[in-house]
């Protein structure tokens, strides 16, 4: 049975890809290689950073720092889609009626899970671990077991995970689901911060050269490293530190100490799962019905005071009461927050690192806005299943949903990033001025990386999901990274040739200097609200535009 839904999910693979390829071959093809010309750049690059550290002496410390925050990237996330795939799949309920045994059925839904995690790894973190592969000189039969690393270095995060997943469950109970993902999204992200700090040299953050910085952090990790905690991610790196010593014996012995901590932490699941799996399932999906009572009443109760139409406030309404009944989402948004708490546990330890505290802080703002707007964004399409089409079949045009969507998905992330910013602004004593001006930022880049998300996510619809983890299509998650990281990009360098030019014309009278520098600032501001006004129109005009000519499919 177990490889009959091995077989029924591989076939499922298979009718998506051929699916698209009928009905758009081109446009496919242009995605393909489109991913295949990103997987080769990260390739590169990784392998040219890589070879630095090899000939500087440092390849075994950069290996195992490169592994260790690829890990931390993998398990940093897992919460949701382990939980979403195990638990929360709509899908649990349709198995556990079959002849399936639960055994069996959790044995696929870890399976699953690995799977879901690692999707958004894939990208970043196969392209890595080829490069590791590559610098340390695998010979045929060391590659021939590179699978092996692959599967063993994403199956760790997901199984471990799943672990803890399920030990709660036995201690709180199925019933408190919700909890007991906020708690494992707190543990998770804690773990996260801590060994982000454990692996950083505050003496590295007072050298001015970058070089030396980054010299310096992989030595501080090397030696941090000695005779410190084993991680699953130090276990495979020593494989590749003794395919690097041309070690295939020691390469093959770490591989298996692993592989057997895999498949021990696999067997322990599916016993943990036999009976934590069908109680959470029928807990999750039996209080639907109770959950759903009473939400009229708080929606004719509620009220948005924003100056929108009816019927756009009363999308944004119906959004946000999903979304505090989703605790997939709300776990996913509030994770990155507690990357804010890095650089006042860095000035803790390091009072020297007091100056430093506002710069860090704004760089945590930036990373957690570029999480959640992505985060928030992309989901508010996926989030309505297939009760999307109840929408088309509602007095309002698709275009509308959508502004509606970019909106409470602008407001949460935004707001959220201001709050943290009036924080650092008290505990930093920032000028009024300067933290009213980055407040205007934080909105105006909130609002273009949300209609990138939004615009792209309907662009690329997936209406039809069973794990709430997964309500975003793969091409629409590398299409928004891409264009997500491109805004980012771009604004930051003409940000920044505005401001080298405006230290250019320092010489000269003040009068001219003083007119020079403004024109250059409403230049540079004229420009970045154009490329801001772009990126939230044309992403939702194209979106707009697909869901009108989208037809029922299932």
């Amino acid at each position: 049975m177990f490889i009959l839904l091995m077989r029924v999910r591989l076939q499922s693979a298979a009718n998506t890809v051929r699916s698209s390829l009928q009905h758009k071959p081109l446009f496919s093809a242009c995605l393909c290689a489109a991913a295949i010309l990103i997987s080769l750049g990260l390739f590169g690059a990784f392998h040219f950073i890589l070879s630095i550290a090899r000939d500087i002496g440092l390849l075994d410390a950069a290996v195992r720092q490169m592994l260790q925050y690829l890990f931390l990237f993998l398990i940093g996330g897992a919460v949701p889609f382990v939980a979403g795939t195990l638990i929360q799949s709509r899908d649990c309920i349709l198995l556990l009626t079959s002849p399936a045994s639960v055994r069996t059925i959790t044995a696929a839904k870890l399976i699953d899970a690995t799977i879901a995690n690692s999707l958004q790894f894939s990208a970043l973190g196969f392209p890595a671990l080829a490069a590791c592969a590559a610098v340390c000189k695998f010979n045929i039969a060391e590659w021939l077991a590179f699978p092996l690393v692959l599967a063993v270095f994403t199956f760790l995060p997901a199984l471990i995970t799943a672990l803890a997943l399920l030990a709660l469950l036995r201690v709180f109970g199925p019933a408190r689901i919700g909890l007991i993902v906020n708690i494992l999204n707190l543990c998770t992200g804690a773990i996260v911060c801590l060994s982000v700090l454990s692996r950083l040299s505050p003496a590295a953050t007072h050298v001015s050269d970058i070089g030396s910085i980054a010299a310096d952090q992989i030595r501080s990790f090397a030696g941090g490293s000695k005779g410190g905690a084993i991680t699953p991610s130090t276990l495979i790196a020593n494989a590749f530190q003794a395919a690097s010593h041309n070690s295939t014996s020691g390469y093959y012995g770490w591989l298996a100490v692993v592989t057997i901590i895999t498949l021990f932490l696999f067997a322990v699941c599916v016993a943990l799962g036999e009976k934590a799996i069908p109680a959470a399932a029928a807990a999750e999906f039996g209080g639907q019905q109770e959950q759903q009572h009473g939400t009229d009443l708080e929606m004719a109760g509620s009220r948005i005071w924003l100056p929108v139409s009816p019927a756009c406030g009363a999308v944004i309404r119906k959004d946000l009461q999903m979304l505090k009944r989703d605790s997939v989402l709300i776990s996913q948004t509030a994770m990155p927050i507690i990357l804010f708490a890095v650089p006042f546990l860095l000035v803790t330890s390091d009072r020297s690192m007091h100056d430093l505290l506002a710069p860090l802080c704004f760089s945590m703002i930036t990373i957690i806005l570029f999480m959640q707007t992505s985060i928030l964004s992309m989901s508010s399409i996926g989030m309505e299943g297939q009760g999307f089409w109840a929408c088309k079949a509602a007095p309002v045009s698709a275009g509308l949903v959508l502004i509606a969507k970019w909106i409470w998905s602008t407001l949460i992330s935004a707001g959220i990033s201001a709050v943290l910013t009036l924080f650092t602004a008290a505990a930093t004593g920032l000028p009024i001025g300067a933290t009213a001006a980055v407040m205007a930022g934080i909105l105006l880049v909130a609002a273009s990386l949300c209609g990138i998300g939004t615009g792209i996510s309907a662009a690329f619809p997936k209406f039809v999901y069973d794990n709430p983890a997964l309500r975003v299509s793969a091409w629409a998650l590398i299409l928004g990274f891409m264009a997500s990281s491109g805004y980012v990009l771009t604004v930051g360098v003409v940000a920044g040739v505005a401001l080298w030019g405006s230290t250019m014309m320092a010489a000269g009278e003040a009068s001219a200097q003083h007119s020079s520098v403004t024109m250059v600032l409403a230049i540079t501001s004229c420009l970045i609200l154009g490329i801001s006004a772009a990126a939230i129109i044309i992403p939702l005009s194209i979106g707009a535009r697909k869901l009108n000519n989208s037809a029922w499919e299932h």
